[in-house]
């Protein structure tokens, strides 16, 4: 699999609400870049940019807060189950730590839940969710924080993994390596479930993330 996409190929004109939302040539775009890429963007998708700024704002605010107050969040100290600050899927297990930090969400439409989630994000959060739920509806149709590192030449912000999911969507804060920006675009990632479906090679796409000395690289998944 190749490791750089040429200048917009990978780019997809979602048209989400064209007509019956069933566009053919979409359908077959997003069809062949799963395929054969497992990674393409999308626009006009139809989530407006401020929602998607806003909730880029709220995630650099959430890590700018004292390390007292987001601690509160780190398993053991959190409130509720479905909002948990954390830095690796099973920390104690692993032999080589990341350096990312990240908050998880769990999606619910329950104010009692969400009441507890961190007020500088949670309206933010709870917006974007709202809004990239069609998207991904509309996508099976058709088919995380990383801190600034001194220690850039020895460390890497997560290492070459595949995503458990079955579709992983990914709004980046700045710079995508190999990967034209498009401000206001979406990264769709087909994920482990997805693939064993539909990738005739049965090979998950692989990436990492690389950490930086000279700033914060913020993503948002879902």
């Amino acid at each position: 699999m190749s490791t750089a996409f040429k200048e917009h190929e990978d780019l997809i004109d979602f048209l989400i609400h064209k007509g019956n939302g069933n566009d053919p040539k979409v359908a077959a775009e997003i069809c062949k870049a799963a395929a054969e890429w497992g990674f393409f963007q999308i626009i006009n998708h139809r989530i407006p940019l401020e929602v998607l700024e806003s909730v880029k704002e709220a995630g650099h605010e959430f890590f700018a807060l004292p390390v007292d107050e987001r601690k509160k969040y780190v398993k053991g100290n959190s409130p509720t189950s479905t909002v948990e600050l954390k830095t690796s899927f099973s920390p104690l297990a692993e032999k080589v730590l990341e350096w990312k930090d990240y908050l998880f969400h769990v999606y619910v439409d329950d104010e009692e839940e969400t009441k507890h989630w961190p007020s500088v994000s949670r309206d933010q959060v709870l917006e974007y969710m709202k809004c990239v739920k069609p998207v991904v509806r509309k996508l099976m149709d058709f088919l995380l924080h990383y801190p600034k590192c001194p220690y850039q030449d020895i460390v890497i912000g997560a290492g070459w993994h595949s995503d458990i999911s079955a579709i992983t969507v990914l709004l980046q804060d700045d710079v995508l390596l190999h990967v034209p920006p498009t401000k206001g675009a979406l990264v769709i990632n087909i994920g482990d479930v997805l693939q064993i479906i539909m990738l005739e090679d049965g090979e998950t796409p692989i990436y990492k993330s690389v950490a930086f000395s000279h700033y914060y690289n913020l993503q948002i998944s879902l």
